[in-house]
């Protein structure tokens, strides 16, 4: 049979683009751990999943394996028993989770003019959950909006290639830390 118990305690701290795990030595069985075993759970439907397997004196682990999409991440920690002849037995920490703050690197010009760089306005976004941008030109009419933030701006204004070169951005974004951020600031385009 698989006998489970639980009296390992998971703490974590989350810093940017690494989350470290610590826990307390599983003592309740005679012949001791042979191995922890880390899973991570992430994404909507996910079950969680091995991460690695460690010797019972190593208890603590380093996690930076991302996806740049994603940016909640569960886990746990699963001990499993030296064998003996009759059984394995096995215990589950609690879980914990941790998030990555939300990045977004918001560059300040760009050139629309047909040598292959920086051709758009273009934000590069790391653990984003929601996003919403808009273009203004300086008499403060929209000229650009989107909610993708895999979408990049050409520098059209009504389908045409307007001659100002310089434009207000306001962008509100969410990571998973539900926090609301709202930078805004120029953009010149040169041409």
């Amino acid at each position: 049979g698989l006998n489970e118990g639980c009296s390992i305690h998971l703490e974590g701290e989350s810093q940017a683009f690494l989350h470290t795990l610590s826990w307390n030595p599983y003592e309740q069985w005679p012949r001791g751990v042979r191995r922890y075993e880390v899973q991570r759970r992430y994404g909507r439907d996910s079950t969680f999943a091995q991460l690695d397997l460690l010797r019972p004196e190593q208890r603590t682990y380093k996690d930076n394996r991302w996806d740049y999409d994603w940016g909640r991440y569960e886990y746990r920690i699963r001990a499993e028993e030296r064998p003996n002849d009759f059984y394995r037995a096995t215990s589950i920490s609690n879980e914990i989770t941790l998030n990555q703050p939300p990045r977004v690197r918001i560059p300040n010009a760009f050139s629309p003019n047909g040598d292959g760089l920086n051709e758009t306005f273009k934000l590069r976004t790391l653990f984003v959950r929601s996003f919403h941008l808009r273009i203004y030109n300086r008499w403060g009419e929209l000229v650009y909006e989107t909610r993708d933030k895999d979408q990049s701006w050409d520098g059209a204004v009504d389908d045409l290639t307007t001659m100002d070169n310089v434009f207000i951005y306001q962008l509100n974004y969410v990571g998973w830390d539900r926090l609301l951020r709202s930078p805004s600031g120029n953009v010149k385009v040169t041409r």
